[in-house]
């Protein structure tokens, strides 16, 4: 006769509208914390892939760079810029200098080749008044 009564009070505890309020708010509390886990994991993974892409650059840009210390290296390169840069020559070797063959705009006014026809006036006119940027 006693489990009567008691399973009577703990279905009745179980069917009140506080248990299911206190329920609820535990269950609301549990999908909160797990929303804010997933969440907080997704961002995680995501910040990992992009430091991993700029890993992947930086190692790209560390073999690219080894590459040309690599080439700075070699013979070919030192030859060159001694060449170029400190204009030395091999022994019997015989350096020709080709006079560029385009004149700029400054070079044709001077020697009177710019502006062929165009009256001294129109000339005068265009150097006072023209715009700068020309």
């Amino acid at each position: 006769m006693t489990r009567g009564p008691r399973k009577n009070l703990f279905l009745r505890i179980l069917s009140s509208k506080i248990f299911l309020l206190f329920g609820l708010i535990i269950l609301g509390s549990i999908v909160v914390g797990l929303g804010r886990e997933s969440y907080h994991k997704w961002q995680i993974k995501r910040e990992i892939a992009a430091l991993q892409t700029e890993i992947e650059e930086l190692e790209r840009g560390n073999q690219e760079l080894a590459n040309l210390l690599e080439y700075f290296k070699t013979e070919s390169f030192k030859e060159k810029e001694a060449r170029e840069k400190l204009n030395l020559q091999k022994p019997g070797e015989k350096v020709v200098l080709m006079p560029s063959l385009e004149q700029t705009e400054e070079e044709k006014e001077m020697k009177g080749e710019g502006e062929k026809g165009v009256s001294n006036s129109t000339k005068w006119w265009k150097y006072l008044f023209a715009s700068k940027d020309n």
